[in-house]
């Protein structure tokens, strides 16, 4: 009797790890980026006319070695279109810090791909060379581990998504001379601090979304717009000044920052989203009376306090 109890606890304990197994597959799903094609027709048409280094594997993607090894630039996957090169991945696993190079085979390299290091959480840093004028989209998404980014000046666009959940990145400097900051660009990221460059002027939709350590925001006097949802849910910022200049504040921009105190607001802004300051029980507002932001503000009980 006790043998056959026995193999039926067995049986049961497999049954109810081969269950569990589904379910975390199945909540892993619902985790995937926010894009759901990688299909490029540009890329595509350039890859069938250009060479690709010997070592790139065209089928699936490299998985982790044991031990690791530093990624070299013949690890890297690229296309080449006009002499310039766009990185698109590598072909082995990527692990510690990873200096992408900025001349292969004496051409320059000038972007980064889509999805090129899109969930490589063994990358601890990331050096991007001079030369590379853009990030694309979830380029280093779900890089959980990246603790460091080393962006260069030439960079004049970062993508959808391009750094988003990179939870161990808490600085990183945005150069100037960037002229677009995608959707979604640094959300859920664990950045403590940001400095909007003077040559950005609007700041994409949900470009900060649930960075839940930012203490720190600086504007430029350049910016005109904030999008929507763009801080949506920083819950420690406390005190922010929006810019002179400044025209139109999005839809929930500031939604659920619950220990926002204070934010100073222009008589230039004419526009405001609603619920842009929804979840914030504790703000005074920072504006001119009769202004726009004034009359939002009664509006909406909003406490205002006047400049002096």
């Amino acid at each position: 009797m006790r043998h056959e109890q026995l193999a039926f606890t067995i049986l049961a304990v497999c049954s109810l790890a081969v269950v569990n197994s589904c379910v975390s597959t199945q909540e892993f799903t619902s985790m995937l980026p926010i894009t759901t094609s990688k299909t490029d027709t540009t890329a595509t048409e350039t890859q069938t006319l250009s060479t690709i280094t010997p070592t790139t594997k065209t089928v699936g993607r490299p998985i982790p070695e044991d031990p690791p090894k530093t990624i070299q630039a013949s690890d890297f996957t690229y296309i080449i279109k006009d002499d310039n090169i766009t990185i698109t991945g590598v072909t082995r696993w990527p692990f510690g810090d990873v200096v992408i190079p900025g001349i292969i085979e004496g051409k320059r390299v000038v972007s980064i791909g889509e999805k090129a290091f899109n969930g490589y959480y063994d990358i601890t840093r990331i050096t991007i060379p001079e030369g590379v004028t853009s990030i694309g989209n979830e380029a280093f998404w779900g890089c959980f581990s990246m603790t460091e980014a080393t962006i260069p000046e030439s960079i004049t666009s970062i993508g959808n998504g391009a750094f988003m959940g990179c939870i161990s990145m808490i600085d990183i400097v945005i150069p100037e001379g960037v002229t677009s900051i995608g959707r979604r660009a640094f959300s859920g990221s664990g950045l403590t601090s940001i400095s909007i460059p003077s040559s950005l002027t609007s700041i994409g939709d949900e470009a900060f979304d649930g960075c839940g350590y930012l203490t720190s925001i600086t504007m430029s006097d350049s910016l005109t717009s904030i999008g929507n949802l763009a801080f949506n849910d920083c819950r420690v910022i406390e005190s922010i000044t929006i810019p002179d200049g400044v025209t139109s504040i999005g839809y929930a921009a500031f939604l659920n920052c619950r220990n926002l105190t204070s934010i100073t607001i222009p008589d230039s802004v004419t526009d405001i989203g609603i619920f842009a300051f929804s979840g914030c029980p504790n703000l005074v507002v920072t504006c001119s009376p009769n202004s726009y932001t004034h009359q939002y503000c009664v509006k909406n009980s909003i406490i205002c306090a006047f400049p002096v």
